[in-house]
């Protein structure tokens, strides 16, 4: 008989593998945790602000100027028209998509492990398997306060197992919060 997840010979009767149903197990439990909130340590939220999020496209602001001006020196004025109403409508839907995303997006830190959650995307660590935890600030989100965090793992790829939380706020508080969680709960 084989798995029916993975396709592994199975040694006895059954339906699925031992590592199957201990990833079973994990999900299961890392949906009842998210469901009844219960053991709750620590909870980020992604943080939306407008001007921020308006600095971090500056470049594109210099370009959409030169081709404004570069249309009016033409002097096409329905281009130009056209041009300004097309680039304020990209802005703008831009900036919603990044509201929608921050208002989706948590990291909470449970007794066991860190989740982050992004709509009906999870990704979870346990604490033993955290290898590094960094985080990252650019000049804006330094005069705003706020960084991105990212969890990396001891298996498996930074990419199919880490995730990153963008944007956290108050960030000098809350990475003490975060060391001092993380800290702990790898001692244990």
């Amino acid at each position: 008989m084989k798995c029916e997840i993975c396709g592994a010979e199975l040694k006895k009767e059954g339906n699925i593998c031992k590592k199957c149903y201990a990833q079973y197990v994990k999900d299961e439990e890392i949906k009842s945790d998210i469901k009844n909130n219960k053991n709750v340590l620590l909870r980020l939220h992604r943080k939306y602000i407008p001007f921020y999020q308006l600095t971090r496209y500056g470049d594109y602001y210099v370009l959409a100027l030169i081709i404004v001006f570069s249309l009016l020196a033409q002097k096409l004025y329905l281009y130009t028209f056209l041009a300004i109403f097309l680039i304020m409508i990209i802005f703008y839907s831009v900036l919603a998509y990044n509201k929608n995303k921050a208002i989706k997006t948590t990291c909470t830190f449970y007794d066991k492990r860190v989740v982050w959650k992004y709509k009906d995307n999870i990704k979870s660590l346990d604490y033993s398997n955290i290898d590094d935890v960094k985080y990252y600030q650019n000049f804006f989100q330094k005069k705003f306060h706020l960084a991105d965090v990212q969890f990396r793992p001891k298996k498996g790829s930074y990419i199919m197992n880490g995730f990153e939380i963008k944007n956290v706020p108050n960030f000098n508080e809350t990475w003490d919060k975060i060391c001092d969680i993380i800290i702990s709960k790898r001692e244990n």
